[in-house]
């Protein structure tokens, strides 16, 4: 049986580190289901790497420590990437590594990409209205995020008040939330990509005050590697105050401060604060699939016992 290996959990947790180790062991690559490292310029801000790595550019795609990593620098920042897109991308790569015997090692914290992938969306078939995202990006810049959550309330009040807070306050959520609402048919049916695929979820996980201590130093040693340059890069090259706000985190309050909004004290206290929250949403994303089996990184023979339980898996009878 064909074989899919998934690494998820929250930010700053090691999964890309965890996903080159058992790479090297297991003849794998890596299939990068983050929703911000798919955009061209966004390295430091997105963790696509770090300063220590041995670094080779392929297009699409990267060489970590010569592991090949799928799906980074994929579009323009100024353009947009849904889910369906890196379903239909993501699916290309898993077919073309099991041609070649290898085994696609998923990896992110984006759990919406991991799960529409896995177990499919009834969402995945419905095309971008650009006439209609047009509208409403215009109706965003004149009246703000709350009218977009005004508008789907009226659309759809169940889908909604469903949405946490991150959503409600996300333009580009609330577009594709009414994008949905006004294209869906009735009864439309969900597609299951990968149904009879053999998938083992591993998921990353640490005690909350370890874990916001690690994303605080996180943040400043990303400031420091240059995060603020490469924001007023993408800005040189286009990229809207706008635009930064919708890819939240480190863009949305880099670009506050760069806007002249907020002092560099207050972006880096609402980072390392929406970062906390960020990693919180993501815990509890991933701890509804029953299926994942949660690993601590920082324990003894973290790395043995993760390797052990792959191998375990993919020799077992097919």
């Amino acid at each position: 049986m064909k074989k899919i290996l998934v690494i998820c959990g929250p930010t700053a947790t090691g999964k890309t580190g965890l996903g080159i180790y058992l790479a090297k062991k297991f003849n794998g690559e890596i299939i990068s289901a983050d929703s911000r490292q798919v955009y061209c310029g966004m390295d430091i801000g997105t963790g696509k790497f770090s300063k220590d790595d041995k670094v080779e550019k392929f297009g699409r795609k990267l060489r970590i420590n010569d592991v090949f990593v799928n799906l980074v620098n994929v579009c323009d920042p100024k353009d947009q990437f849904s889910v369906s897109d890196f379903v239909r991308l993501a699916g290309k790569e898993i077919s073309k590594l099991w041609q070649e015997a290898k085994l696609p090692i998923v990896i992110g914290g984006t759990g919406f990409y991991i799960n529409s992938l896995i177990y499919g969306a009834d969402t995945l078939d419905i095309p971008a209205d650009p006439k209609l995202r047009e509208k409403l990006e215009g109706e965003y810049e004149k009246f703000g995020v709350e009218s977009l959550y005004q508008k789907l309330l009226a659309l759809d009040f169940k889908k909604a008040v469903s949405l946490n807070e991150s959503d409600r306050q996300n333009p580009r959520r609330l577009i594709r939330a009414i994008e949905i609402v006004l294209t869906k048919k009735p009864g439309a049916n969900k597609t299951k990509f990968y149904g009879k695929a053999d998938i083992l979820e591993v998921g990353l996980i640490l005690q909350k005050d370890r874990l916001y201590k690690l994303i605080d130093e996180r943040v400043d040693k990303r400031l420091e590697q240059g995060m603020i340059e490469e924001v007023k890069y993408l800005i040189k090259k286009g990229v809207s105050f706008s635009r930064l706000d919708q890819f939240g985190l480190e863009y949305r309050w880099i670009g506050k401060f760069l806007e002249g909004k907020i002092s560099k004290k207050e972006m880096v206290e609402g980072l390392k604060r929406d970062s906390h929250d960020f990693a919180r949403r993501q815990i509890v994303w991933f701890k509804r699939d029953q299926k994942i089996r949660w690993f601590d990184p920082k324990t003894p023979n973290f790395l043995k016992e993760v390797e052990n339980l792959v191998g375990k898996w993919l020799n077992m009878a097919k």
